[in-house]
């Protein structure tokens, strides 16, 4: 896990960073986030790439995969 957003002392998201999410990475890059929204009680998590958008499931937790460009011009 690369980032976590917190709203006053509660950590409500979760966002990992990887250039290119692939077949190789996908087990290491979603069991970090897993394991860390097991720990935190989080339900909301992210890995954003250079990529695509999509949105999978590991280990029963939902995961959005978002593209990096889609992700920035949202803050804009």
């Amino acid at each position: 896990m690369d980032f976590l957003i917190r709203k006053g002392v509660r950590i409500e998201r979760l966002i990992n960073v990887c250039w290119d999410l692939n077949e190789k990475n996908m087990k290491r890059e979603t069991a970090g986030l897993g394991e860390a929204m097991d720990r935190f009680d989080v339900t909301d998590a992210e890995i954003v790439t250079a990529g695509y958008d999509d949105r999978v499931t590991a280990e029963g937790k939902r995961i959005d995969v978002r593209n990096f460009f889609n992700w920035i011009r949202e803050d804009v």
